[in-house]
């Protein structure tokens, strides 16, 4: 569904277009909205301990060479740096629907503004989906790295040992280098080892974005920068968010054509309200 910036921002909160991403007050006027800078940054950097450690795996195969010890520990080590270190990513919540009726909105998170929107303090920014990821294509290298985007699925910690993604293929490895098994492998199994966490996450109704470097030869870096200004389509500012600041949101969103709203929380309710 596409929908214009400013005359359609009540209809795009409620589509299923709509990623709602939180952040802090400053990274949210003074990177995004002013500069321009989304960043993803390396899976390594969450706190989940399903993704920021080692993962545990297997290999099965028939008829190995002598080779293939050596072999393994290489690919083992390129496994775990491309999930670790050469995968970068950034979390959204979206909209929960029911029978095409939405019953959850993505905007309406209290641990999420708590966590992440900086105490209430904070900003949620609103993405299309497409169009950012329209925007993250134009801002890398398709020849060097692959872009992956699901909504998260969510299972009991348990369940992740059954899974086939951390068992890699033995017999590949004769007809494959040791950095094309793991990314292969990787690409393969993107669902399971992406865009699965622990039930105890599942109200964040979590839209994750994923790009994986796809080309062994590319240069490690701390995060990649989107140009993601034209995939906003309108702020919403904490319960708490200052009124001071009031002249520097009202002059950005001027400047981008985009509508923001203040959420307010009165008589156990949330609303939208259209102004400080």
């Amino acid at each position: 569904m596409e929908l214009s910036n400013k005359a359609s921002f009540m209809e795009m909160i409620d589509s299923d277009d709509a990623l709602f991403h939180y952040t802090k007050r400053s990274t949210a006027l003074e990177m995004v909205l002013s500069k321009n800078i989304f960043k993803l940054f390396r899976l390594l950097n969450t706190n989940d301990p399903r993704e920021y450690k080692d993962r545990l795996r297997s290999v099965s195969g028939w008829n190995w060479t002598d080779e293939t010890e050596a072999l393994i520990k290489r690919v083992h080590k390129y496994f775990d740096a491309l999930l670790r270190n050469y995968s970068y990513f950034s979390s959204f919540s979206e909209n929960k629907y029911n029978d095409n009726k939405l019953y959850s909105h993505g905007y309406i998170k209290p641990r999420m503004w708590a966590q992440h929107g900086e105490d209430h303090y904070g900003v949620c920014l609103v993405f299309s989906k497409q169009n950012f990821i329209d925007a993250i294509h134009d801002s890398i290298d398709q020849n060097n790295f692959c872009v992956f985007h699901d909504a998260i699925s969510y299972k009991i910690s348990g369940q992740y040992s059954r899974s086939q993604s951390l068992s890699i293929d033995g017999d590949s490895f004769n007809s494959s280098k040791p950095f094309q098994i793991a990314f292969e492998h990787i690409k393969k199994h993107n669902k399971e080892l992406f865009f699965q966490k622990d039930t105890d996450y599942r109200d964040e109704d979590e839209y994750r974005v994923v790009v994986c470097q796809s080309n062994e030869n590319s240069v490690e870096s701390q995060s990649i920068e989107i140009q993601a200004t034209n995939c906003i389509k309108g702020i919403i500012l904490g319960d708490r968010f200052p009124k001071v600041y009031k002249p520097t949101v009202e002059q950005l969103c001027e400047k981008l054509e985009i509508e923001y709203k203040k959420l307010h929380f009165e008589k156990r309710n949330y609303m939208l309200l259209n102004g400080l």
